[in-house]
């Protein structure tokens, strides 16, 4: 070999070695510093820790701490960083004994003063905030409404006149003020339209137009504008022109004038309001409210002297008082003014534009922020084994070096939430809302190990129902799978419906490539991804209407019961078996549940509770029930005439989620002589929460634990059947529904 090229491949190994050993070494930093971020920020009660955006100081810390070579350095940095908002604060090398001084933290004189400890009941983002709550004993309360990642301001129309039609949607946009910008949208059916968006720069008026053409079934269309970041935009000018006999013709138009009053039925959502000034409109966000409400969660204290002693990584470890003496005017002690007048400017010099995914130091803090939600606050990290999450978490913050693009980055955030096995798990990003998703006309599902064509949506491809696909876009389909489920959280079943889903979806007219066996020969085609992803959710799910089946034995598609209207509970009451299908998304808007037993009963099949919280890493942590007979009249089990006396089957599968998954364990409380068939359901009910990440992602999980009122496991398991049924080729080749069919066979019997 080359003398030369031997050098230099020998200098090339010991930069790859170096660098990845540094990179250890930022990873190791960086978890030193979340653990740091998530004690301060969550439990330390000082005020200075209130005056901070702590969104801007992860970003600042993550930068800061990176670069440090040493312990030393980085205790030194973390000093500098924390000391400002927790002047009591102790650092120290593992090996050292430190003792924790309670006179370091009392006034010489302590009259007028009162403990200032935190208390929370879940996760407090700012949504649903009569579940979700956090204060400072003894403080006043300041609660941040929650922000979703967009808000719109749009209309609805419905026009039956408008299918096929060519359109244009025209409006002008000013920005006044914030790091906002925004961008039109025109959506009929599942087919979005947009504009790019309205820079942060574009202070003048800015004309944007979407030019198309409707679908041929189109019927309803949305216009509007999406708003995003925090500010204020002036719109005006609102117009939308369809072309009829070659002829333009103005089909709607608001100039926000006294005259046009009437016609401004547009909406606002999230944290947006709207006012018309000089004809024009004005978009406005309104931030954080204060209010007065009882000045404790719960009655268990902490007491002046108590602290929490961690082990932060990189032999650190930290001191950090749980409780503060409080005046009227601060906690005691003072920081040093100067220091945190010093970080305040820091933080100030972080550019909103900088707080973007495309910033490396965004997304290692969007990491830091997930991993203390989770880390203090979500009731299910005792289900998961202490080195696994660790784990989880150091290679999300790798991962974080990688993923230099928001589709990427979305993807690492999907996996490192994947830990939780929660199938209420979303992430979403705004191109999601700008873009929509779409799937070809094929639907497929493993059968006895094979990825079987389950059903075809066009006659105009050559893939037959009963077909076998072996590859996905040029990879083995169970590989190709295997890499889609690490994205979805929840349980087995719940992944098993949603890798049907997402391993096809793609952005409208964007293709897949298909290698399959068909009538025993391969074939290979290219598909459109044409159809919408709530059409292909409906497409996909049983579509049989409710019906009788035959003399007295009633089929009812609880997807179809959407109102109110309980003519199907008139036609079903002197039903001798009836076949209940609550696969999918639905609500028990009639309360079906409630015609199927005789006597009131109290209590309830789940037991709702949230983690009421005062310290940390999920250490004496109490559970506060919520009763969800008082959250909705939904839950109370008050039967309901007429009463009926059939024979109950209920067909579920992991597609059933949620609110569904109430309503089965329902009608199994109520009615202990139901049987269920089918599959496990996903295992994920119970209130919501949501968190908007800087940068550009909005995250949902499960916010209280969820168990059967016996205490058993209810997460990651649902609702469980009493015949188990799985879907064969046959089934398929034959158009069958094995589900339904098994309750037919026990009702014949």
């Amino acid at each position: 070999m080359n003398p030369n090229k031997l050098v230099y491949l020998i200098l090339l190994f010991l930069s790859s070695w170096s660098l990845n050993a540094q990179t250890q070494k930022q990873i190791d930093n960086l978890y030193t510093f979340a653990k740091l971020y998530g004690y301060i920020r969550y439990f330390h009660p000082s005020d200075e820790a209130q005056q901070i955006d702590w969104e801007k100081f992860a970003v600042l810390g993550c930068r800061e701490v990176e670069k440090c070579r040493s312990p030393q350095e980085l205790k030194n940095t973390l000093y500098e960083l924390f000391q400002p908002i927790a002047p009591t604060l102790i650092i120290f090398n593992s090996k050292e004994n430190i003792n924790f001084e309670v006179s370091e933290i009392t006034p010489l004189d302590s009259t007028g003063y009162k403990p200032i400890y935190w208390q929370h009941q879940g996760f407090n983002s700012g949504f649903m905030p009569k579940l979700n709550k956090s204060l400072r004993v003894n403080r006043p309360i300041h609660t941040k409404e929650f922000h979703p990642l967009f808000k719109t301001y749009g209309l609805g129309i419905n026009n039956d006149s408008i299918a096929g039609k060519e359109f244009r949607f025209r409006a002008k946009m000013k920005r006044l003020n914030g790091a906002c910008n925004s961008f039109l949208i025109l959506r009929s059916g599942e087919i979005f339209e947009t504009t790019e968006d309205l820079s942060v720069s574009d202070t003048v008026w800015q004309e944007r137009t979407i030019e198309g053409t409707f679908n041929s079934f189109t019927n309803r269309l949305y216009t509007g504008i999406v708003f995003k970041g925090e500010g204020q935009l002036l719109i005006d000018d609102i117009e939308v022109q369809i072309k009829s006999n070659d002829k333009w013709e103005v089909f709607y138009k608001n100039g926000f004038n006294k005259n046009e009053a009437s016609k401004n039925s547009w909406k606002a959502t999230g944290n947006l309001r709207t006012t018309i000034i000089d004809n024009s409109c004005l978009l406005e966000t309104f931030d954080s409210v204060k209010y007065s409400t009882p000045n404790q969660i719960f009655d268990k204290q902490i007491q002046i002297g108590e602290y929490i002693e961690k082990e932060i990584g990189y032999g650190l470890r930290c001191i950090v008082p749980l409780a503060l003496y409080g005046n009227e005017n601060s906690t005691y002690p003072l920081s040093n003014p100067e220091k945190l007048s010093h970080l305040s400017l820091r933080l100030k010099n972080i550019s909103e534009d900088s707080m973007r995914a495309e910033n490396l130091y965004l997304r290692l803090a969007d990491i830091v922020i997930l991993y203390n939600i989770f880390q203090h606050f979500n009731p299910y990290l005792p289900y998961l084994y202490e080195k696994a999450w660790n784990e989880n978490v150091t290679n999300a913050i790798a991962n974080a070096y990688q993923s230099i693009t928001l589709i990427d980055f979305k993807k690492n955030i999907e996996m490192f939430l994947n830990h939780f096995h929660d199938s209420h798990v979303r992430v979403w990003s705004i191109d999601d809302y700008k873009e929509g998703y779409h799937l070809p006309p094929i639907a497929c599902e493993w059968i006895n190990d094979k990825l079987i064509i389950t059903h075809v949506f066009s006659d105009s491809i050559i893939l037959r129902v009963g077909d076998e696909i072996k590859r996905i876009n040029n990879t083995d389909a169970k590989l190709y799978y295997k890499d889609v489920e690490k994205y979805i959280s929840g349980s087995d079943d719940w992944i098993n419906y949603m890798a049907k889903i997402n391993a096809f979806r793609g952005h409208v007219d964007s293709t897949t490539i298909i290698e399959a066996i068909s009538n025993s020969k391969n074939i290979r085609v290219e598909l459109n991804r044409n159809i919408g992803i709530s059409d292909y959710e409906k497409l996909i799910q049983p579509n049989k209407s409710s019906q009788e089946l035959s003399d007295g034995i009633w089929y009812v598609n609880m997807r179809e019961l959407q109102s109110k209207d309980n003519s199907i509970i008139e036609s079903i009451k002197y039903s001798k078996s009836l076949i209940i299908d609550a696969r999918g998304y639905f609500l028990d808007k009639q309360k079906l549940h409630t015609h199927l037993f005789k006597k009131k009963i109290s209590g309830h099949p789940l037991s709702i509770n949230y983690n009421q919280i005062l310290y940390p890493d999920g250490e004496e942590i109490r559970l506060k029930k919520v009763s969800l007979i008082k959250q909705s009249n939904r839950f109370k089990h008050i039967p309901q005439k007429p009463f009926i006396k059939a024979r109950v089957f209920v067909i579920i599968d992991g597609s059933a989620c949620s609110a569904p998954e109430t309503f089965i364990s329902n009608l199994r409380y109520c009615n202990n002589e139901i049987t269920i068939i089918g599959q496990p359901t996903a295992g994920a009910t119970g209130a919501k929460n949501m968190y908007t990440l800087p940068g550009g992602l909005q995250i949902q999980w499960t916010g209280p634990l969820t168990i059967f009122s016996d205490g058993s496991q209810f997460h990651a398991k649902g609702n469980m059947p009493d015949i188990l049924v799985e879907k064969t080729i046959e089934d398929v080749l034959q158009g069958k529904d094995p589900y339904i069919e098994k309750a037919l066979e026990i009702i014949n019997q």
